[in-house]
């Protein structure tokens, strides 16, 4: 239901981004920060164009703003 689905794993911490039209990474691939992984849009349920973006923190959900730098897109862990 949530349509294309990236997940980049740091450890203890997923950062999930779902509902994009487009991926350009693939599985097992190493990405830096500022790498696109993907397209906003609108894919699954959705019905106009977004990014759900989910951070998880050793298997449980977290508030994702601590993580947002001040571009909004680049996942930065914030004190």
């Amino acid at each position: 239901g949530c349509g294309n689905c990236v997940v980049l794993d740091h450890g203890f911490f997923l950062f999930n981004y779902t509902a994009t039209t487009e991926i350009y990474t693939k599985q097992g691939t190493m990405v830096q920060a500022g790498t696109v992984v993907g397209v906003v849009g609108s894919s699954g349920r959705s019905t106009g164009a977004h990014v759900h973006f989910e951070v998880w923190e050793n298997g449980v959900a977290v508030n994702p703003r601590k993580f947002l730098g001040t571009g909004g897109n680049t996942p930065v862990r914030r004190g």
